[in-house]
């Protein structure tokens, strides 16, 4: 008896410090992240519409759900069934007027108590059995990152994770980066530009023996490296001429374009340009035709900014005046566009790690406190710093016994 009541005891304290890790991961995650992309509601439209008795949308989608199917004047999603059925109590809740929007910021942190939760009973039960076990709320909490990225589409990334893709791919591509800046920016559209930037490279002979010794040292960090030659697209292409040193993020979308479908896209993306152009937008995007290290038909779409907080304006930016400037048959066409000559997209969100690039002077007295804050201070320091006196010296000196 006594054994069993001390059990009991156990299987309740370890019941309420679930419960209390849960709910402080809940409230951590809550109020460290912020909802950059809950405004991709495309299950919990579908869901609403479920309840209308319909499979999909009776009317045109917002600009930025770009990945409905239209088909007979209905809007379809490509999600699985169980995303759309899994958010019907929240259709119920914005059909009684209960909740407006999509609550993707709350559902998201209720999954990080879940996972808090989840992974604390297994510690526990773990524990009980071998009596050598621990957990981290951190490990559980990190896992509703993700969760909350299942509302965004397959042409969006979330801001959030965006550290982790930047150390990933910064280790991925270290080896890479050496070499790619300078034969992407002296390459011109000729194979002959492109062989000339390779030869001043190889030239270098001091570039060559510092990069010998640390190819090496990556071995063990890398999993791949490729390279990519594109070609320019300045006709499809909006407001590029940014100042390079001050953009310190970039979003890269990679668009696969069907065999045969290349007027589709560029004609889409002529209507985007028109629109942006039409209604004066200040974002930028800067359109790149991939000639080799992708398959063919595929397509960057590359846009600059000056932090990743810079991303959470982009769906204010297409806005109402957008979406004005392309009207109900522009955004008709993209879609039919889109459906009939897309493959599919992604996006990679990047974020300039200083410490791991090479700028040029150019670059670095650009924007002198990004690239080389440590300089700007070591330099400020010896500016205010008063001459050494020869009393100052003898002051210092040891005194000799």
């Amino acid at each position: 008896m006594e054994g069993d009541e001390t059990q009991k005891g156990i299987q309740l304290q370890n019941f309420w410090l679930a419960v209390g890790l849960s709910t402080f991961a809940s409230l951590v995650f809550y109020f460290s992240v912020k909802p950059t992309q809950q405004h991709f509601d495309y299950t919990a439209r579908i869901a609403s519409a479920f309840l209308d008795g319909h499979l999909g949308l009776r009317s045109s989608p917002p600009s930025w759900l770009n990945e409905m199917v239209p088909r007979d004047g209905n809007y379809y999603s490509v999600f699985p069934l169980g995303a759309v059925l899994s958010l019907i109590p929240v259709a119920l809740l914005q059909k009684a007027d209960a909740i407006q929007g999509f609550p993707g910021h709350v559902l998201a942190a209720m999954i990080a108590g879940l996972f808090t939760m989840s992974a604390t009973a297994q510690t526990s039960a773990g524990a009980s059995a071998s009596g050598n076990a621990s957990v981290t709320p951190g490990q559980a909490a990190a896992g509703a990152n993700t969760s909350q990225s299942t509302q965004t589409t397959g042409t969006s990334t979330n801001v959030n994770d965006s550290a982790n893709a930047r150390a990933s791919q910064s280790n991925e591509n270290k080896g890479t980066e050496k070499g790619s800046a300078g034969s992407a920016s002296n390459s011109g559209n000729s194979a002959a530009g492109v062989n000339g930037a390779s030869g001043a490279l190889s030239s270098g002979t001091t570039l060559q023996a510092e990069l010998s010794q640390i190819d090496p040292s990556d071995g063990d960090l890398l999993s791949r490296s490729s390279s990519i030659f594109a070609r320019y697209r300045e006709d499809l292409s909006y407001r590029p001429g940014v100042s390079m040193p001050q953009m310190h993020s970039f979003g890269v979308t990679v668009v696969r374009v069907r065999p045969g479908h290349n007027t589709d896209f560029e004609e889409a993306r002529k209507i985007v340009k028109m629109a942006h152009e039409k209604a004066g937008l200040k974002d930028n995007h800067s359109v790149y035709q991939v000639l080799s290290g992708y398959p063919a038909g595929t397509f960057l779409i590359a846009s600059a900014y000056k932090t990743i907080a810079d991303l959470e304006s982009v769906p204010e930016i297409h806005g109402k005046a957008y979406e004005d400037a392309i009207g109900e048959d522009g955004q008709k066409k993209l879609r039919e566009l889109a459906s009939s000559g897309t493959i599919g997209a992604e996006t990679l969100i990047f974020a300039v790690d200083p410490k791991m690039s090479f700028p040029s002077k150019e670059t670095v007295a650009a924007d002198r406190d990004f690239w080389a804050p440590k300089a700007v201070v070591a330099k400020a320091a010896s500016a205010n710093a008063a001459p050494a006196t020869k009393k100052d010296v003898a002051e210092k000196a040891p005194v000799k016994p």
